[in-house]
């Protein structure tokens, strides 16, 4: 994430045997899965190491001296999908964030959609995507389908941002939190959980909304600059970090630790 800092915290039970058995209980963090800068270069600085593949130009970055993607209905930037991308397995959701600049286009619904995390299709297929005033002239979206009881038998999802002002030649940022708040101690992936979906422009908090959902799992590699044929992105994109939340950092216990954790009741939540 490039602007907000998400704290998380460990249940009050692990809270009370690190203190009755001096144990070192480290608290969760947010992971980062993918680092794609674009300066000059598709390659991903994560631990994860995930070159993409990119078949267009670089054009001047955010800061000076820095590149960027430029993408547009013939040069998109193609991430091959690997194990780490399934989100449903981050229990506390995930955050995507990327600096972007229209380069004098229009904010439209047929050139809004800047990131896909996976589209499988048109329609009705599993897909998450991030963009601006494809289904809402003037804001953030965040679109995503999800199983129903047939590929063509989804649960569809236009989240929205409030309004705001899009500017056409200028670099902005753009941050979308999906943020699991179910209160639940027992974490099922398939069944749906209520997440927060905030939206940051500039590091300021734009809007934040509440939705019902299961995360889907589609098959399609990300994609950043297009998504379907309705949905292109023509402009340069740079920065793009995808984090998972609520990822705990190894803890060191003592033979009592391990027997209290071994009850499986807690885990650590974002707050």
């Amino acid at each position: 994430m490039i602007y907000r800092k998400i704290a998380y915290r460990c249940g009050p039970w692990v809270s009370i045997a690190a203190l009755l058995i001096g144990a070192n209980v480290t608290d969760a963090v947010a992971e980062v899965l993918g680092d794609w800068s674009g300066n000059g270069t598709a390659a991903d600085s994560s631990p994860f190491n995930n070159a993409a593949s990119f078949n267009g130009t670089y054009v001047a970055g955010p800061k000076p001296g820095t590149l960027a993607f430029e993408v547009g209905p013939a040069s998109q930037v193609i991430i091959p999908r690997i194990p780490a991308y399934g989100l449903t397995q981050y229990a506390d959701g995930f955050s995507l964030s990327f600096q972007v600049n229209h380069l004098g286009n229009s904010w439209s619904a047929n050139d809004s959609t800047v990131v896909s995390l996976g589209d499988d299709g048109s329609g009705e297929y599993n897909k998450l995507f991030f963009d601006a005033g494809y289904a809402g002239s003037g804001r953030l979206d965040f679109h995503v389908n999800y199983p129903g009881s047939s590929p063509l038998h989804q649960y569809r999802n236009f989240i929205l941002s409030n309004p705001v002002a899009l500017p056409t030649d200028q670099w902005i940022s753009m941050e979308y939190v999906v943020q699991d708040i179910d209160p639940g101690v027992y974490y099922n992936p398939a069944a749906p959980h209520t997440y927060d979906v905030q939206f940051f422009l500039d590091g300021r908090q734009v809007g934040s909304y509440d939705v019902m959902m299961v995360l889907p799992s589609p098959g399609a590699p990300f994609d950043i600059g297009f998504s379907e044929p309705c949905c292109t992105f023509s402009g340069a994109v740079a920065d793009i970090e995808l984090s998972a939340l609520g990822v705990p950092e190894p803890a060191t216990l003592g033979i009592l630790g391990v027997s209290i954790l071994g009850l499986g009741l807690v885990r650590c939540r974002a707050s």
